[in-house]
């Protein structure tokens, strides 16, 4: 991408543009690594979190050699990239008033030229601008992914300390409770949807209000049970209801080709137990402990029944 000129920054081909992306995200994780952290609810782009990026390029008054790239990222159903060449717009003096580190009037002065839509939502510690003489466009995607991961890390880490009241704690001799392990299991779902209200969950989770964890977690056990399912098709699809219960899951996993036994019933139904079980008692830490063994059940569904059901899927198409 170095040798490329102005003109052909606009045109780039999708094939680029996948590339970049795919350079970026390389850079992004290469970045986490290095700030030492697990926690992947800090970060933007980790996991399966999906983003678009915009890359402006505008004129530099201040410098006739230089022009500048204005670069930000909003959250997406999937990774985009969105190159526009504004030169010739912003050769003008209404551009050049708002100074291009004023991140939220900048942003603004973009909307206002009509270069993004008004309903663009920039994920926060995502502005970046940076000069651009047609030869660094690889270094200055590195350096803003740098700067972005950095400031992501940087703000979460300064809400941390702040909330003195924060109890957010792990316990490392329960794999189950490591955030790391729920997004392995988002990663390997992969599934939109599932995705979301896992992370959802998280977050209520991570803010200890147990109550709306439970409350969601039963949505996403019920989840889970529903592409299981689907994914070994036969009787036990045939048999469920099209707006299911709990009931009907687990009549579901009695059938062909599931069938669960007693025990494996039984496990299954203390994770609804649990779920109703807050329902009628909503304080204190005793709740955050309720909600490991639903968090625990969901990692038990996902390693003896999901992933033998893909494995399923896949011999089977």
């Amino acid at each position: 991408m170095d040798s490329k000129n102005i003109t052909d920054f606009e045109n780039i081909t999708e094939q680029e543009k996948n590339d970049i992306l795919t350079e970026m995200k390389q850079n992004y994780i290469k970045n986490i690594k290095y700030i030492g952290s697990d926690d992947k609810t800090m970060f933007s782009w980790s996991s399966t979190k999906k983003l678009k990026f915009y890359i402006i390029l505008v004129n530099n008054n201040l410098n006739l050699h230089l022009n500048n790239l204005i670069i930000f990222a909003e959250e997406n159903y999937k990774d985009d990239l969105v190159l526009l060449n504004r030169l010739k717009e912003t050769s003008i003096y209404d551009f050049e008033r708002v100074n291009e580190f004023q991140e939220k009037e900048k942003i603004n002065q973009l909307i206002e030229f009509g270069f993004v839509s008004k309903d663009i939502k920039p994920i926060k510690n995502s502005y970046f601008s940076i000069h651009y003489d047609k030869t660094n466009f690889t270094f200055a995607l590195k350096r803003f992914i740098e700067i972005f991961s950095k400031k992501e890390f940087e703000n979460s880490n300064n809400k941390l300390q702040q909330k003195s009241d924060f109890k957010f704690d792990y316990n490392p001799s329960q794999y189950f409770i490591n955030r790391f392990e729920i997004y392995k299991i988002i990663d390997g779902v992969n599934d939109l949807q599932f995705s979301e209200e896992m992370n959802q969950c998280l977050f209520a989770y991570k803010n200890e209000c147990y109550y709306l964890t439970a409350a969601g977690l039963g949505g996403v056990v019920e989840h889970i049970m529903d592409i299981i399912i689907r994914n070994y098709g036969g009787d036990a699809l045939e048999k469920l209801n099209k707006n299911p219960t709990a009931s009907d899951y687990k009549n579901a996993f009695r059938r062909d080709p599931i069938n669960i036994d007693k025990k494996q019933e039984t496990r299954i139904d203390i994770i609804f137990r649990v779920r109703n079980s807050i329902s009628h008692y909503s304080t204190g830490y005793s709740n955050k402990a309720l909600v490991d063994i639903m968090l625990d059940g969901i990692l038990h569904l996902y390693n003896e029944f999901y992933l033998p059901s893909l494995s399923y899927l896949k011999s089977n198409r």
